[in-house]
């Protein structure tokens, strides 16, 4: 574990290795936190090998306030966490900056973000690069004990707080290859934030993993007779309407929520309705 403030360094290099080390909470390697312009610098053949936590299973870094996170030409092979980040595991806010370059990152698992985890503030200002970077075999495994959706994320999952501007530049990921990872219910990169909540379920903001469109996804559970009922009644109304709208109205312009798809999951008993997304809200 390791705290570094107030301009401080700490550096390792010259081949290092973290060989199956375990951590009952973050970082099964290494835990920093890099806060008031402390540097941490990982570079030079370091490896992260059958490393495993909770949270961060090779790295648990955390920074903000102008705290700087480089790591340089690591390897994270085969690093597990039970609950978020099977390789690497990164919390940024407050004009920090995290650099990834020249690292891999193989075969790592979690039940979100397989290979890499990230919890951003968004509206905070920060820098967060990718670099020459190779997420592969990666995979975001669902866990059913685990309260909150999992499953998600296969090479990336990005968590934030409030929207992300594209024109800050605050995410640069021009650098970042992935191949070959898997995600029990959604995509090698995915990012989710919670819109509302209902009796029934709930509403989440998502992205679109093949064309970037952004959508409302509304999980519900799918377990008794009666919540079957209810979102099975909730879909056709929904295709119904839209249905009706589209062929009595063709040449009208007239406000109606699109739905997209809908699935189930047989292994968390719940269901998924995907809608066009509205960003303002509510129509009126």
């Amino acid at each position: 574990m390791a705290y570094i403030l107030s301009g401080s360094i700490l550096s390792i290099d010259g081949q290092c290795q973290f060989i199956d080390c375990y951590a009952y909470s973050g970082g099964g390697g290494i835990y920093a936190r890099i806060y008031y312009s402390g540097r941490l610098i990982i570079q030079e053949d370091c490896l992260f090998k059958g490393c495993k936590s909770l949270a961060g299973g090779g790295a648990f870094v955390e920074t903000e306030y102008q705290g700087d996170v480089q790591l340089n030409k690591v390897t994270f092979d085969n690093c597990s966490a039970s609950d978020s980040g099977g390789g690497i595991y990164c919390s940024i806010n407050n004009q920090a900056k995290i650099s990834i370059n020249n690292i891999i990152i193989n075969n790592c698992r979690a039940p979100n973000g397989g290979g890499i985890y990230i919890d951003a503030n968004f509206p905070s200002q920060f820098q967060f690069i990718i670099d020459d970077v190779l997420i592969k075999e990666c995979q975001a495994i669902s866990n059913q004990s685990i309260d909150y959706p999992t499953g998600f994320g296969g090479g990336i999952f990005l968590a934030g707080e409030e929207d992300y501007d594209p024109s800050s530049n605050d995410l640069d990921f021009r650098g970042m290859k992935i191949y070959n990872n898997s995600a029990t219910i959604g995509g090698q990169i995915n990012r989710m934030e919670r819109l509302g909540k209902g009796a029934f379920g709930e509403v989440r903001k998502a992205i679109h993993k093949q064309n970037g469109q952004i959508v409302a996804w509304k999980e519900m559970s799918y377990y008794s007779d009666e919540e079957k009922e209810l979102v099975n009644k909730e879909r056709e109304n929904l295709k119904n309407a839209y249905d009706e709208i589209k062929l009595n109205f063709p040449n009208q312009l007239i406000r109606m929520v699109q739905p997209l798809g809908f699935f189930l999951s047989d292994e968390n008993d719940m269901a998924y309705i995907v809608m066009e997304y509205c960003e303002k809200g509510d129509l009126r």
